[in-house]
């Protein structure tokens, strides 16, 4: 069973933290956490979670829209190993696995 430690529309990073952060649509259109930057990007039955942080730049006032009417609880989340044409996508296996990539791709 894939991890999907992932709650409506909330940042899973932040998630794990202990803390609620909604994710906002960015000006990329990818869903983003105003905290830790994570971004998120629908792919198959669940969301990629992008290899690289975004840049705080969300969509205001009438295009601002949170996740929590688009992502549903339990939705899968996939990590990208590589670059360009040698990526390849995959489902997290469990909580540990989330957590290193989401370290990796910190930016601390």
């Amino acid at each position: 069973m894939p991890y999907d430690g992932f709650t409506d529309g909330q940042c899973p990073q932040c998630w794990l933290d202990g803390r609620w952060v909604d994710l906002y649509l960015n000006e990329d259109d990818f869903w983003e956490c105003p905290e830790c930057k994570l971004q998120l990007k629908k792919y198959a039955d669940g969301y990629l979670v992008m290899p690289f942080r975004g840049r705080g730049k969300l969509k205001e006032g009438a295009a601002r829209l949170s996740a929590r009417n688009f992502i549903s609880v339990g939705s899968p989340l996939y990590g990208v190993r590589g670059y360009g044409l040698n990526s390849e996508f995959f489902l997290f296996r469990d909580e540990r696995e989330f957590r290193a990539y989401v370290q990796a791709i910190r930016g601390d």
